[in-house]
């Protein structure tokens, strides 16, 4: 099992499209753990209403530390998760029908490597119904991967956008964002 990891914040224009391409992917073994972040617009109510429509979608709200913006969301979502690969998403990132099977099974038939991560195409402008934003769409191919485990690899890839990481190298080098890291979102 696969899970997606994602931290949100104030992403109501966003969050439902990100949710939607995660539900139809044509790879079903999936969890996605959604840690929202102090939200102040309706993501939570949005988030919640999609979750009671699918079981594999989990929300977690307002278990963070608010003195750690949006950091603490990030290594939350990947506390909670419990799938074998921990694969990060952007709550404005749209997924190809076929990214999740493409990466777990890479991950599958190459066990020497511990991250992997697929190129991002950002900051395409899509017009939306109340305002113009960026989305970064997932490409399946191709996929680059890293098999450097030696801590100036590690910790730069595994938080990037769509990197997926194996669960027992996370906890085998203790990876979380730190508090000092710069937080940030779209």
């Amino acid at each position: 099992m696969i899970s997606i990891c994602i931290a949100t914040r104030n992403n109501e224009h966003t969050i439902l499209e990100t949710l939607e391409s995660i539900k139809n992917q044509t790879y079903s073994n999936f969890e996605c753990v959604i840690v929202d972040d102090y939200s102040t617009d309706d993501t939570v109510k949005i988030v919640g209403e999609f979750c009671k429509s699918d079981d594999r979608f989990k929300l977690f709200v307002n278990t963070t530390n608010k003195s750690l913006p949006f950091i603490d969301a990030h290594s939350k979502s990947y506390e909670y998760a419990s799938g074998k690969y921990l694969f990060r998403v952007n709550p404005d990132t749209i997924l190809v029908d076929n990214h999740l099977e493409v990466l777990t099974v890479y991950m599958n038939e190459h066990s020497e490597c511990d991250v992997c991560c697929s190129n991002v195409r950002c900051g395409q402008t899509i017009k939306g119904p109340t305002d113009n934003r960026r989305l970064g769409i997932l490409r399946k191919y191709p996929i680059t991967y890293f098999q450097d485990t030696s801590w100036n690899c590690l910790p730069h890839l595994f938080h990037k956008e769509s990197s997926v990481i194996r669960r027992e190298t996370y906890v085998k080098y203790n990876l979380h964002y730190l508090p000092y890291t710069n937080g940030y979102a779209d």
